[in-house]
């Protein structure tokens, strides 16, 4: 039998320790000054009786085994045989350790805290708790030095992790360095870089978040507001290296290259007709881009300009807002949005070109007008930066569950995850699919590659940190699936449906045609909208842009209609084929201008209103730290153009009552808002001081600029 790492003594004497640290914690709490205006027993407030009924009960739990130990000496003998074979198995040890290492910083951090900030609510708060954050340290401390190191070193530490991490040394470190100077280091290098393509694919993101670090020059670690802020930059940094980490990386890299082959080929083959359709579509999507008025939430703006806002409650992740930020720096504000969305708009446009299979170019020119010819498909690209990303690549990742590509899908998962939650409609939906296929056969978990699944938590975990306390600051989940009159599922699901066959009529109904199909593509495509489409409606949030939502999932029902419509010509004559595919071009032509013409119709943009003139007058005329009062659309990057720094910007409420509670009692207010939002009409907001302005102009009249004590 292999010796014990773990002495008897050792775990007796760290038994006591942990004893003597609890009663000098009940001491210690017990000796912070009374508060004699605040004393509900004994001369204790509330909160020190609560500290105190904890303090006592970790003294018991210490005492508790040093009690049974003075019992009876053989149970330290047992209790120590135990452990050391629970600490030999790694996944125990690996996770008592991650916790164990957690709480030590935890812990040392707000000990830090305790003697270094300035803020005396901060202070009243560590103070209390100084008692059991100094516990924590210490005992924390004691079991990584006594227990958890000595197991990793002769245990855990064996040779072929020394050897793994020798060859990590060379990988990342001597190749790099070597490759220039020498053809077998740049062949070892090339191959380290192709078997780790997840890690390369995802490096933009930490690059983002590093990128945003060096321009704001704010590393200043020691600097305590913003601490915390700059520790987040730098997990979200680096966490793309965790790909490295990954279990059968070149395997899932193999996949992808297999995928970037064959996606070559069809490209290859009608490589004209793509690049000139392409050319025209960017063409006149951008041209759009410089009319519309650049519609950024208020409320990712709010936060967006607050340094700190990694400490506020917050409902979508960052990534967006942090790349939002560098793209503003190299491009005009009209451009930045467009050109994410663009961004994955050719991954689907390349996506529909990998599942044709067909020798025509028309079938993908087709679908892709249709789906991105409607001008509400349009203008929410622009506007709804963060849905079409999101909604694109859960698309992808539940059709790749359904082909049982899982590892693809989770990848395609983790970056809808950093645009938007609604990506866990699709997870949900693709996790009902592999539950199938695992009833049918158990065998399918093996295809999953679960240290992948790990990190894809982990990336989950670091997002959408601050969404929960926006939930709860909401009044818990509740809120998400109904409200008021709405019907759950049912009101959702209507709304969704009008706005299918109302805002995206043409590419809904080709989208109806293939439930008529009898053909796998058009299976495949009915199970994952109809997958989507059912949790999708467990929230209340629909209609408007949450319906870009559901165009990639009508594109690939459109899809599958179309490529069986071409098929069936094709085998009544080749000439009638032809003639439908030259037939495409004018159609693409015809919706692409019908679509630019209805744009202006519609929405707010350059060409139908004068925001910017009158942004550019007001600038010269409000008063100094006037209020900005804006929901849909914010003026924040408008009036910093013009030399507007010291403007104040308030996010207003969904709720009309607390919408006009956050309104100061004085001093200058810009209200800037759709038509009649929140039923408060023009006449409700005169009541209260505001006057429409008078030279700002809407062809449309869906939007209003009122003001209240404005005057010099």
């Amino acid at each position: 039998m292999t010796p014990s790492i773990l002495q008897p003594s050792r775990l007796r004497a760290l038994l006591l320790l942990a004893l003597a640290g609890s009663l000098v914690t009940l001491l210690a709490i017990l000796s912070i000054p009374r508060d004699p205006e605040n004393t509900v027993f004994l001369g204790f407030s509330a909160t020190r009786l609560a500290l105190v009924g904890l303090a006592l009960l970790f003294v018991l739990l210490a005492a508790w085994p040093n009690w049974l130990i003075r019992q009876d000496a053989k149970r330290l003998e047992t209790w120590v045989e135990t452990l050391d074979n629970k600490f030999r198995h790694w996944l125990l040890y690996a996770l008592v350790s991650l916790v164990t290492i957690a709480i030590f910083l935890v812990s040392a951090y707000a000990l830090w805290l305790t003697f270094s900030t300035t803020d005396a609510q901060i202070r009243g708060y560590t103070t209390r708790l100084a008692p059991f954050t100094g516990l924590a340290f210490f005992l924390s401390a004691l079991l990584l030095a006594t227990i958890l190191w000595p197991y990793f070193w002769q245990v855990h530490f064996h040779k072929a992790l020394r050897q793994r991490i020798w060859d990590w040394g060379k990988n990342y470190l001597l190749f790099p360095i070597l490759a220039p100077f020498n053809t077998h280091y740049r062949q070892r290098l090339k191959t380290v870089l192709s078997n780790n393509l997840v890690t390369l694919l995802f490096l933009p993101y930490g690059l983002t978040f590093a990128a945003v670090l060096i321009y704001t020059r704010s590393l200043r670690w020691f600097d305590q507001p913003e601490y915390p802020v700059i520790t987040l930059h730098v997990v979200f940094a680096l966490s793309p290296l965790l790909f490295i980490f990954m279990r059968g990386k070149a395997r899932i890299a193999d996949e992808i290259r297999t995928i970037f082959t064959t996606l070559t080929t069809r490209l290859r083959q009608h490589w004209k007709t793509y690049l000139v359709f392409g050319l025209l579509f960017i063409i006149v999507y951008f041209s759009l881009a410089t009319l519309h008025i650049p519609g950024i939430d208020a409320r990712v703006r709010k936060f967006e300009f607050q340094p700190s806002f990694y400490l506020v409650p917050y409902s979508e992740p960052f990534f967006y807002i942090r790349m939002g930020n560098l793209l503003d720096l190299i491009l005009p504000l009209e451009f930045v949005s467009p050109l994410i969305s663009l961004f994955f708009i050719i991954i689907w446009f390349a996506f529909l070109v990998y599942l044709n299979t067909d020798a025509s170019p028309g079938n993908v020119v087709l679908t892709f007008v249709l789906t991105f010819s409607s001008a509400w498909a349009f203008i929410f690209m622009h506007y709804a930066h963060m849905e079409l990303p999101s909604a694109i690549m859960g698309t992808l990742g539940l059709f790749a569950f359904l082909r049982k590509r899982y590892n693809l899908g989770i990848l395609a998962f983790v970056v809808s995850l950093f645009f938007k939650a609604s990506s866990f409609f699709f997870i949900a939906a693709a996790g009902v699919v592999f539950i199938y296929y695992l009833v049918r056969d158990w065998q399918e978990i093996k295809k999953v590659n679960f240290s992948l699944a790990l990190i894809g938590a982990l990336f989950f975990f670091i997002n959408y940190l601050p969404l929960f306390t926006y939930i709860a600051g909401r009044g818990g989940p509740g809120y998400i699936v109904s409200i008021n009159d709405t019907i759950v599922w049912l009101t959702p699901a209507r709304e969704s449906l009008v706005d299918f066959f109302t805002r995206y009529a043409p590419l809904s109904l080709a989208a109806l045609a293939a439930f008529f199909v009898k053909d796998k593509h058009a299976r495949a495509a009915i199970i994952v909208f109809l997958l989507a489409f059912a949790f999708r409606n467990v929230s209340r949030l629909a209609g408007s842009y949450y319906s870009i939502f559901y165009i990639p999932l009508l594109s690939l029902l459109a899809f599958s209609a179309i490529r069986a419509a071409q098929g069936f010509l094709k085998e009544r004559s080749s000439i009638i084929a032809f003639s439908a595919n030259a037939s495409v071009v004018i159609v693409a032509i015809l919706f692409l201008g019908a679509t630019a013409t209805q744009v202006n119709k519609v929405f707010l943009t350059q060409v139908n209103s004068n925001l910017n003139a009158t942004i550019q007058s007001l600038a010269g005329e409000l008063p100094p730290n006037a209020l900005v009062f804006e929901r849909k659309i914010s003026l924040i990057t408008y009036f910093l153009r013009y030399g507007r720094s010291d403007l104040r910007y308030d996010f207003y409420s969904e709720f009309p009552e607390e919408a006009l509670a956050q309104l100061p009692p004085e001093g200058c207010v810009v209200w800037f808002s759709p038509v009649n939002d929140l039923g408060l009409t023009e006449l409700d907001l005169a009541e209260i001081g505001f006057e429409k302005h008078p030279s700002f102009y809407d062809q449309n009249n869906d939007w209003r600029l009122l003001l209240r004590d404005c005057d010099n």
